[in-house]
């Protein structure tokens, strides 16, 4: 599992159907409580090096098991030529991003399509997707359910003894492609960097995203201001949240964007893009900016020395994101699931 959103996604969703229905469970690296688990190569697991996509692509089409009944994978993985599955996409950015995902925009426009017109159902985790899949392979909307992620409130929450710096930092989190736009954050510095540090996690330490920012910060003489920590635990990663002065978020596209959910939930503001999927979820809560707008990079920053605004965002981003549990999100898996296909009421736990 990688450690990013998908990653996070995909586990949950597997917990939730192994605490309500009997089943089996086909993966590399998840540490599953099913009777049936059918553990597949380490070398196809997403996030593993080494040409993983193509050789999860061969698993796919030649290595993996037979099965009777309806498989229901929590990323966009399916098997070509089956008509009892289930498959979710996440979002669309690898046909927004050809150059950057190679390998999953041919399989998005080419082999993708194939799998939606004979699965039962395609999964998705906000409505903005879910109209994107829609018009973009013409698949019918009755067809497409939501299956939200959620943020786990109980460690996601305020420190009860917020540090004050010295030097205030903004936050960033998940730099690893060029859709997160960290880059622009770098172009506008002249509106934070007299006040701020920036600290990025989710940054690898190699890669051709990771060199273009570094010649930004060079470009910019951000050396001194911006710090780079790569991939943090939980505990050093909610630490930073809980400490920041905001969170900037100037994604390009998503398909939920976990981050501003859970900053939010740990009472911090958030200055986020004005995408469709940050407005679905986040409300008003968010200082929003416009890609490609400077002026709505100065009023961001303007904005978070209004304490009161602040205080007002900070209150309203906590009521903002009660209703997205993993709890929750695990009952409308297993609803949907149950609605699409009723047979599985007789495999339904009653734990």
């Amino acid at each position: 599992l990688s450690p990013g959103g998908g990653g996070i996604y995909s586990k949950k969703c597997t917990e939730a159907i192994e605490r309500k229905i009997n089943c089996s469970v086909v993966s590399s690296c998840y540490d599953t409580n099913s009777r049936h688990h059918v553990k597949c190569p380490d070398s196809i697991a997403i996030g593993a090096s080494g040409g993983a996509s193509l050789k999860r692509f061969f698993y796919l089409w030649k290595g993996f098991p037979k099965f009777e009944g309806v498989i229901y994978t929590p990323t966009h993985h399916g098997l070509l030529g089956r008509d009892n599955q289930i498959v979710t996409i996440l979002d669309l950015i690898p046909l927004r991003f050809p150059s950057q995902y190679r390998f999953a925009y041919y399989y998005f426009k080419y082999l993708l399509p194939s799998i939606m017109k004979k699965s039962l159902a395609v999964f998705t985790i906000s409505n903005s997707v879910k109209y994107e899949i829609a018009e973009y392979y013409k698949y019918p909307l009755e067809k497409i359910y939501v299956v939200p992620c959620g943020v786990d409130q109980e460690k996601f929450c305020p420190s009860a003894t917020r540090r004050i710096l010295n030097k205030p930092y903004l936050l960033v989190i998940g730099a690893a492609s060029y859709h997160k736009n960290t880059h622009e954050i770098f172009i506008n510095s002249d509106k934070w960097k007299a006040k701020y540090r920036l600290k990025i996690i989710g940054s690898p330490l190699n890669g051709k995203y990771r060199e273009y920012l570094q010649k930004v910060v060079e470009k910019y003489g951000l050396q001194e201001a911006v710090e780079f920590l790569g991939y943090l635990s939980d505990i050093e990663m909610i630490g930073l949240m809980q400490d920041c002065e905001a969170l900037v978020y100037p994604s390009l596209c998503e398909g939920f964007g976990m981050p501003p959910l859970e900053v939010m939930a740990c009472g911090r503001p958030v200055i986020v893009s004005d995408i469709p999927v940050h407005k679905e979820l986040c409300g008003d809560v968010p200082i929003y900016i416009t890609p490609g707008n400077q002026q709505s990079w100065g009023n961001a920053f303007s904005r978070l020395e209004d304490h009161l605004f602040i205080a007002d965002r900070i209150a309203k981003g906590l009521n903002q994101i009660k209703p997205y549990t993993w709890q929750k999100s695990g009952e409308i898996l297993i609803d949907t699931l149950l609605h699409l296909i009723p047979d599985l009421a007789e495999g339904v736990k009653n734990s």
